[in-house]
């Protein structure tokens, strides 16, 4: 079954939490959730928005990338924009786009242009390479399109 895009990696965060001495009720007022919310992460019950991904992986000392569990060789278009700290309605309107367009982006259903590479590459923070491999996974594993 694939992974979906934004899973948090329950472990990450509790090795994090053991190593900063943070127990459940001191990590969500430092992230500024309710400790029930943060039970819900560690369980796998939910995961974390964008924004408070980001929020969490500066708390712990860590990138968002290492708290999903998603190395940079695998990762695709939605997890470049949710280690950004974007949910996909920002990303499209930094972006230029529709929100249905950069979804059919993420899926790899559309191929975006050079130019929208390159808008992609500056909103998420990573070289237009990146951008560019990470779109073929998401061709590769989500659009299932030759």
């Amino acid at each position: 079954m694939p992974r979906r895009p934004g899973f948090l990696s329950p472990p990450a965060v509790r090795r994090a939490m053991e190593r900063l001495g943070l127990d459940v009720k001191r990590l969500a007022v430092r992230t500024g959730v309710s400790a029930v919310t943060v039970r819900s992460w560690l369980g796998g019950r939910s995961a974390p928005s964008p924004h408070r991904l980001v929020d969490l992986a500066t708390v712990l000392g860590l990138s968002p990338a290492e708290l999903t569990g998603v190395p940079p060789a695998l990762q695709n278009l939605a997890d470049l924009r949710i280690h950004a700290g974007l949910n996909q309605a920002e990303a499209a309107t930094l972006i230029g786009v529709s929100r249905t367009s950069l979804s059919d982006y993420e899926l790899g259903l559309s191929e975006p242009s050079s130019p929208l590479v390159s808008s992609l590459a500056a909103a998420y923070a990573v070289p237009v390479d990146d951008v560019l491999e990470a779109w073929q996974r998401s061709r590769d594993t989500l659009g299932n399109v030759k």
